[in-house]
């Protein structure tokens, strides 16, 4: 490698605020030592558990890292880089990414069946010449800022207290399917997106929402869940009503952040009904400013 790196180091999934810490190191270091600002991320079955669900698209994970001045990001393929051992890991960060100065959370592990820990890396990088930080475990109220405790937070409707260890705001960005247009008919257009299995899923319900089109943003209602007073029988589907919005956007990647939990998803008798509890949800929809 023709330049040297000071390289940030974890899975990075949802880029919380811990990893900021780590990501914000590296690069204060970087700009301290005159390396190059970098991240070496996983992509692939990067867990041993099964059914462990993004908070972030790969294409997002890497745009969320930059963010934080990163200016180069490796993404490796955990299949093949599992079966390392601990210095061939870091021979390869030096030799093939210029790695002068490594820097993970007290939590990170590598090396073949996870045989490598900060311990680990620390005599490693004695012995090969590169420098090395652990930025110290996040703790907010106490408790430690983890993707998992995010992921649960948003599987049970908290979505404030999942934001305020995120950092930013929870967001699906899906690309808008054709409906049955039964919103239309009832005087409130919505738009339709599919939820990936590889994603994770917000509990079935309605919520008020921000949403993102062509870089404007707009309040909105959003569903997630079956849509049981149409006889809907496909997969869960996110499906929003824009406040305020007049256009055409089929086929377009919008985001949908969802805000706030406003009520639970309900089957009514007919839509008359329905359009009713749609007006009362809209007195609700700026709420969640």
């Amino acid at each position: 490698m023709s330049y040297k790196t000071s390289i940030a180091i974890g899975l990075f999934d949802g880029v919380h605020l811990g990893h900021k810490a780590v990501l914000e190191t590296a690069v204060k270091i970087g700009i301290e030592q005159g390396f190059t600002p970098s991240a070496v991320t996983f992509m692939g079955d990067i867990s041993p558990q099964k059914n462990v669900k993004l908070i972030l698209s790969e294409k997002d994970r890497v745009n969320h890292i930059k963010q934080y001045g990163i200016k180069e990001v490796f993404r490796f393929d955990f299949n093949e880089i599992k079966n390392l051992k601990p210095i061939e890991f870091i021979l390869k960060l030096r030799d093939n990414y210029g790695a002068w100065h490594i820097v993970c959370g007290e939590d990170f592990r590598f090396g073949k069946d996870r045989a490598g820990d900060i311990n680990t890396l620390a005599l490693l990088c004695e012995k090969l010449g590169i420098g090395f930080t652990v930025t110290p475990e996040l703790l907010i109220n106490g408790e430690k800022i983890s993707s998992g405790k995010i992921r649960s937070l948003l599987e049970n409707r908290e979505i404030k207290a999942a934001n305020e260890l995120l950092g930013y705001d929870f967001y699906y960005k899906l690309k808008v399917i054709h409906g049955k247009e039964i919103g239309r008919k009832l005087g409130f257009p919505t738009i339709n997106q599919f939820i990936p299995n590889e994603f994770i899923r917000i509990k079935n319900g309605v919520y008020l929402s921000k949403i993102e089109v062509d870089e404007k943003t707009y309040s909105g209602i959003t569903n997630y869940g079956n849509k049981p007073t149409v006889d809907y029988a496909g997969e869960p589907i996110l499906e929003t009503y824009i406040d305020a919005f007049d256009g055409e956007i089929y086929g377009k990647n919008v985001k949908v952040f969802p805000k706030k939990y406003l009520r639970p998803e309900m089957k009514f008798n007919n839509l008359d009904e329905l359009k009713l509890q749609i007006e009362e949800d809209k007195k609700h929809i700026y709420e969640w400013n």
